[in-house]
């Protein structure tokens, strides 16, 4: 079954047109609503940086052992941008965000991406559109550790990469790790000046049903054009660190079709440890579907469940959510072997 959904998924990547309708042709708005919507910048939203920050949960596999840091808002606003990091001792991996918007009308995720170059923090950007909704927004960002290893070590065998498209009302782009390097995460940002673009895509790339080399970011505007770039973020690491030998996985699962309203997928750890949680929002008809959670499921602090969430706006679109989800584990302990650490 899992070689099953994760060829669905390679799929998807070679062929995106497929998993998405083309943006609306609407510019103004719904018909007969004078609603006008917020312009935002990453760099204009003030940024809240570690708060209510506590430890979510925590999961080993062997000589890895990974913890998952929450932030959330202070306030419920819109727009929305937080930034959490990991603890002295470890390097950020991955991560997710829930725009959290209660019974309103909707908030959706902007960005959701590696902050820099340190491996210590993750940061989300969410906002509601053409409809107030103050919303409150958690950041999780996922930490690794090794077996004797420093954090200084670990970021000298790491590397992230960036790439960036071509402006577009609905931007795609793939960021690749170099050859030398396993994938572990990813994200992606919507380098938005106006209105807003949304994901609708942050995704790891599979082959066959192995993880590929590289991170698919897709983006889109709702109903009141903005045509900017999208950011995709890939993170690697090295195979081998000190003396431990790495190896990635992709599990994946993907929810039943929603005529309208809100599509939830659970995706279930199968060995190892998490790493880096995708969604794709896939759709086939109408102005789109757009993300507002990707994370851990908050019931399950063992790390092993993790949702990703989906919802049209304003307009009906029916379609259905995959929730793609990369993994380590100690490569000289597989399945159904012992682990003497």
């Amino acid at each position: 079954m899992i070689a099953n959904r994760t060829l669905r998924l390679s799929l998807l990547i070679l062929l995106p047109s497929l998993a998405c309708a083309p943006p609306p042709e609407e510019s103004t708005g719904p018909a007969g609503d004078s609603a006008e919507v917020e312009e935002v910048s990453s760099s204009a939203v003030s940024l809240e940086i570690n708060p209510n920050r506590r430890l979510f949960g925590t999961r080993k596999h062997c000589r890895l052992t990974v913890k998952v840091w929450a932030c959330t808002s202070t306030t419920a606003r819109s727009p929305n941008h937080v930034s959490c990091g990991v603890d002295s001792g470890w390097v950020a991996v991955g991560g997710g965000a829930w725009a959290d918007y209660g019974t309103g009308d909707g908030a959706m995720l902007m960005a959701s991406y590696p902050t820099n170059d340190d491996f210590h923090t993750w940061t989300a950007l969410s906002k509601d559109h053409g409809v107030v909704n103050p919303h409150t927004l958690t950041v999780y960002v996922i930490g690794l550790q090794l077996h004797n290893t420093t954090s200084a070590t670990m970021r000298a065998n790491m590397v992230r990469v960036k790439a960036v498209s071509a402006p577009a009302h609905s931007p795609q782009v793939l960021a690749t790790v170099p050859a030398g390097y396993l994938l572990v995460g990813g994200g992606a940002r919507a380098e938005t000046t106006g209105a807003g673009q949304f994901i609708v895509i942050s995704s790891p790339t599979a082959v066959g049903i192995a993880p590929g080399k590289s991170w698919e970011a897709r983006t889109k505007d709702h109903g009141w054009e903005e045509v900017v770039p999208v950011s995709a973020f890939a993170i690697g690491i090295k195979p081998t660190i000190n003396g431990i030998s790495l190896r990635n996985a992709l599990d994946l699962d993907y929810s039943a079709r929603v005529d309208t309203g809100v599509a939830t997928v659970g995706e279930r750890l199968t060995f190892g440890v998490p790493t880096g949680p995708g969604v794709q929002s896939q759709y086939w008809d109408g102005p789109g579907r757009m993300v507002f959670r990707v994370g851990p499921s908050t019931t399950d602090t063992t790390l092993q469940l993790w949702r990703a969430s989906s919802k049209d706006h304003l307009w009906v679109t029916p379609g259905q959510i995959l929730a793609p989800l990369l993994s380590l584990s100690d490569a000289s302990y597989p399945p159904g072997s012992v682990c003497p650490y």
